[in-house]
């Protein structure tokens, strides 16, 4: 059962609250995004930065806090209600070595002063109110020694387990488990700290509340701005590339727990029944060259079309065939999946959102290239499936997208009572 500061945010539950007096406070949205800038452009790479410019609709002011891709520091004025803020970023992915966690151990203390340090400047220097910050690994430490010295609440949101993809990335070694052990501990201390918990991974409920979240808000569905997914009149370079063929979709970052290994060898088999099958893949990552070396290795036509700004993506939702996430670790509810659901697009995944939302997609086992495979060509030989699953898709997303603002709303007028 849930206790008195539990709420759970569910279908057909309008969830409503009078956020008026919010135009008064300010918040600091903090992310583990890069901002990246292109010719004078910001590329929103991200979906957190178009939630916290949303946000400044409601608050006084949003300041928004990701990370710069070198180790530059960044500051941009988009008006006076928005500000971005980029931080030098001190640790990426890893490749495999023997080294690995030791790596890992100095580069995430040093990414833990930087971060530390130069949010602790904004904060005050911005005079914010509120601290909204992404995750616990890169991002949610800092914050909470940031709370405990300028005496900010915070709100914490949760995608998932991060000790999962953790375990992935890490060499089971002596220093990768008590590196495991204290990230546990600073899990237990950043969320028993947070004012508020807010989470679309619906299975770390129980987690949560043993480790000690005071407020939690289980959310059913990840932020999705429908506004920007239309068809776009600009996207003869999408339409020209397609011509023809099938298109099978991935967006994401290119990193071992996104399964995009295991995508490029099922389209091995896939190109072999489907002869006009085509992989495209949006994103990057570390394992770019190798996804390369392996597509062309073992024969799958793929484009790689590297990263693009969020506002773009519509144009490759509306011309790809199916969209697929073969995540190695569970994401409840991934951006990108609900983006292409929200464009009518028929998706296929690991995620357990497609079993809460039945009929919206089709669920596959993770790792299993096989059945992969055999789904995908399902689909595209499938067009009526494709279309029905995609009208279904559109409409979920529709239905729960307003309720996660209004239950966020809600969290932050809880924070200032």
């Amino acid at each position: 059962m849930l206790n008195n500061n539990v709420f759970k945010v569910i279908g057909g539950q309008n969830v409503t609250v009078n956020s008026g007096y919010l135009n008064k406070k300010s918040l600091g949205y903090i992310s583990q995004m890069s901002i990246h800038v292109n010719r004078g452009k910001i590329l929103f790479t991200g979906k957190g930065i178009l939630e916290a410019y949303k946000l400044s609709k409601i608050f006084k002011k949003v300041v928004f806090i990701g990370f710069s891709p070198n180790k530059k520091f960044l500051k941009i004025c988009l008006d006076k209600k928005f500000t971005i803020y980029g931080l030098p970023k001190y640790i990426n992915e890893f490749k495999n070595s023997t080294w690995k966690p030791f790596k890992l151990f100095i580069k995430a203390l040093q990414n833990l002063i930087s971060v530390f340090t130069r949010l602790t400047s904004i904060i005050l220097h911005e005079k914010l109110d509120l601290l909204r910050v992404e995750n616990i690994s890169l991002v949610g430490f800092p914050t909470f020694l940031v709370s405990l010295l300028s005496r900010r609440k915070f709100i914490l949101w949760i995608g998932g387990l991060e000790k999962d993809v953790l375990k992935l990335k890490l060499n089971v070694t002596p220093i990768s488990q008590i590196i495991i052990f204290l990230f546990d501990l600073i899990c237990r201390m950043v969320i028993r700290k947070a004012c508020y918990v807010l989470t679309v991974f619906p299975n770390i409920k129980e987690y949560l509340l043993r480790l000690g979240a005071r407020k939690l808000t289980i959310l059913d569905i990840n932020f999705v701005d429908i506004d920007i997914l239309k068809p776009s009149t600009s996207n003869e370079e999408v339409l020209k590339e397609k011509s023809g063929k099938m298109i099978v979709l991935y967006v994401g970052r290119l990193e071992k727990e996104k399964g995009v290994c295991e995508l490029i060898k099922a389209m091995a088999k896939v190109c072999k029944v489907i002869k006009n099958a085509e992989l495209w893949i949006v994103g990057d990552g570390t394992l770019r060259e190798k996804l390369k070396k392996l597509a062309k290795q073992i024969g799958v036509p793929t484009k790689f079309w590297g990263r693009r700004d969020i506002r773009e993506l519509s144009n490759f939702y509306y011309a790809a065939d199916i969209f697929v996430l073969p995540s190695l670790v569970e994401e409840s509810a991934p951006a990108a999946l609900l983006e292409a659901m929200a464009c009518k697009l028929a998706v296929i995944s690991t995620s357990s959102l497609i079993k809460r939302c039945k009929g919206c997609g089709i669920f596959v086992p993770m790792g299993n290239t096989n059945m992969l495979a055999n789904t995908i060509i399902k689909l595209l030989r499938d067009k009526d499936l494709r279309r029905k699953i995609g009208n279904r898709a559109s409409e979920f997303v529709k239905k729960f997208s307003k309720e996660y603002l209004e239950a966020t709303y809600k969290a932050y007028a809880e924070c200032f009572k």
